[in-house]
Formats: structure tokens, C-alpha cells, sequence
């Protein structure tokens, strides 16, 4: 999501920073892994996947491109998120997006077993399966009364344990719990509700090794942005599900879209985010990462 406003509010207020305020839930602080490379396309992430127990990672841009790139590390410490490719994602035809946000605009990532990127998309609110970035393969259309703004779609979108997708939109009808999405049996259906609470929108989610959601939830206010991430306890009541917040910060890390939670080769768990910049040298462009704790309830 681009917040051209907020951002005219935040620009000075990002560079100050704000300890994080962890809730109870993660080991330490968190961390800021600085994106590199030399692309000019690489800015603007939103949804972000974190691979082969913390060796890379796969990232979409808000302007049409996906992000591919290793970490290097300092023991089981990521330090820098290297960048080796940037590759322009296609539409359905195999043509080129409408570079003006009306189609490029990728926000939430999720892969499933057979290996495709499962990408949606605001202004244009769709999802599309890519198996590799030359043509998309659309989803069946969202479901009707959504009531999502231009920039206000599916930011959050993941993949459960039975390789379903699932969705959380960042806005709605005001006044509205939101609804959490699922794909199955060939159609968009909704599962349950989430209360919005604080001022906090979602903007990212993936599913945890205990096979529950974990949502992350921006803020946006005259000091910056802050972030939340949730828990939610993903039973089918069809009604508004049970959360937790686990994590939240202060000002000072960035506007975190993307989120991907992923086990090291110790078995540690992480959740690591990416922030959008909006292409603003102002801003940080890069990735934040946590350890959860074992007494979470991760394991």
C-alpha cells in the first residue's frame, strides 16, 4: 500500500527510533536487516517469504516486480538480505502490466507446495497464481460487498497447512469487522470475522508450525508507523475469532507490510517483515525480524 499522505507525516518522524515493546511472546529485540542491491526496482515490498530455514527469500513490489535474494548471517542471525534478481511480473495474457498502480500494485505473497507464487493485488483486487513471473493464472473473482478501498485490498494473504489460501483485507465497510477469507472447492468463502482494534489495519499474515494465523497490523499516526502482530486462534466458528497480540512496536522500523514466519535449522522460530518505502530514500526499505518464544506457544 502506498499512503502518499501519511507518508508526507511520517517522513521525519521514521528516522527517529522507538524501542520495540515486545508483548511477551518474542525473545530479544527486534532487528533490522538491511535490504541490498543495485536494481532500481527494488523498493516498494510488501509481501515477503523467507525460505530454506533463513538461506533466502522471495518478495513482490508495489510497482509489478517480484524480489529474489539470500541472506547472509552471522550464525543463525540474519544480517543482510542480498538481492540477486528482479523480474517484472506479468499479466494473464503474458503482456505487461499497467505500470501506472492501476494493475502492478502486488501486495500479499504466499507459496504453496507445488512451488507457485500466489500473489494479490489493490486497486485492481485480485489474486493470481504465478509459476513463474511471465503469466499470471487468475483466482476466480473475490467475493461481492467486500468493501474494500483502491488501497485497502488483500495485503494479507497465506497459505494453511492444507496448501488453502487464506486472506484478510485491510479495509471494509466502516464500522465493519473484517472478513477472513479462504480459498476452496474452486471458490472464495468466509470463514470468520476479525474485530479491527486500535487503529490497526492488517497487512500481512502467514501461518505459524502451530497452524495458527499470525496477522501483521500497521498503524499509521503524526509520529510515524507502528506495528502489531497478532495471533489468531484459527478454529471455524464463523464468527469474530479469538486474538492475541504477541508483538508490538514503537515508531522507528518502518512501514512493515509483509510477514513470514519460518523455523531455523535449530528449530528457533522467526518472524521476520518487510517494510515499504515507497521508493523514498526517507524511509526504511528494509527488513525487521523477531524470535519467537518458545513459551508462545510456536513449537
Amino acid at each position: 500500500m502506498r499512503l502518499r499522505s501519511a507518508v508526507a507525516l511520517t517522513l521525519l518522524a521514521a528516522c527517529a527510533f522507538t524501542p520495540v515493546a515486545p508483548v511477551g511472546a518474542v525473545e530479544g529485540p527486534a532487528r533490522k536487516v538491511p535490504v541490498v542491491g543495485e536494481d532500481k526496482r527494488i523498493g516498494g515490498l510488501s509481501g515477503l517469504a523467507v525460505l530454506d530455514g533463513g538461506a533466502r527469500f522471495v518478495a513482490v513490489s508495489d510497482r509489478g516486480a517480484l524480489v529474489e535474494g539470500t541472506f547472509l548471517r552471522d550464525g543463525s542471525a540474519l544480517r543482510e538480505a542480498r538481492v540477486t534478481r528482479v523480474t517484472e511480473l506479468r499479466g494473464t495474457t503474458g503482456g505487461r502490466l499497467d505500470g501506472n498502480k492501476v494493475e502492478t500494485d502486488a501486495e500479499g505473497l504466499a507459496i504453496t507446495r507445488d512451488g507457485a507464487l500466489n500473489i494479490s493485488f489493490e486497486y485492481v483486487h485480485r489474486v493470481a497464481k504465478y509459476r513463474d513471473p511471465s503469466r499470471a493464472l487468475p483466482y476466480p473473482a473475490l467475493l461481492r460487498g467486500l468493501g474494500m478501498e483502491d488501497n485497502g485490498g488483500l495485503e494479507a494473504l497465506a497459505v494453511d497447512s492444507r496448501d488453502r489460501l487464506v486472506a484478510v483485507p485491510e479495509t471494509g465497510p466502516r464500522g465493519t469487522d473484517l472478513p477472513v477469507l479462504r480459498f476452496e472447492d474452486g471458490q472464495w468463502r468466509k470463514i470468520g470475522l476479525l474485530h479491527p482494534s486500535d487503529g490497526f489495519a492488517p497487512v500481512g499474515a502467514d501461518f505459524g508450525p502451530d497452524g495458527r494465523l499470525y496477522l501483521l497490523e500497521r498503524a499509521v499516526g503524526a509520529f510515524g508507523f507502528r506495528s502489531r502482530i497478532r495471533r489468531l486462534d484459527f478454529r471455524e466458528t464463523g464468527g469474530v475469532f479469538d486474538t492475541a497480540v504477541i508483538w508490538q512496536s514503537g515508531t522507528g522500523l518502518g512501514n512493515l507490510e509483509g510477514l513470514s514466519i519460518w523455523s531455523d535449522s535449530d528449530g528457533a522460530v522467526h518472524a521476520t517483515m518487510v517494510a515499504d518505502d515507497n521508493f523514498s530514500a526517507l524511509l526504511y526499505g528494509g527488513m525487521v525480524t523477531l524470535t519467537l518464544a518458545k513459551s508462545a506457544g510456536t513449537m
